[in-house]
């Protein structure tokens, strides 16, 4: 029982942070990109990039339960902070 509860919080983690990464990904490649003649991407585009290039670069050792939670934390925070950065630099272009 304790594997099914450290799998599936390891599940509902990863796709939390799947979510933001998206989220971030779409608005920096919006206000980054588009500008240079491309064109906006959806959600649902940036999830699909996003997925496919972690597919490529993953590999997750087995963790326990507490590093789960601090790794879905810090992934969070990071991708927060680059849309927060992001975010200024848009605004000064």
């Amino acid at each position: 029982m304790e594997k099914f509860g450290k799998f599936s919080l390891g599940t509902i983690l990863s796709a939390l942070a799947i979510f933001v990464q998206s989220i971030v990904q779409m608005f920096m490649w919006n206000w980054f990109i588009v500008p240079l003649g491309f064109t906006t991407i959806s959600f649902w585009l940036a999830m699909g990039i996003s997925l496919t290039i972690s597919a490529f670069h993953s590999s997750q050792p087995k963790l326990k339960s507490e590093d789960l939670i601090k790794g879905f934390i810090t992934s969070c925070f990071v991708f927060l902070v680059f849309w927060g950065v992001g975010a200024l630099v848009h605004l000064f272009i």
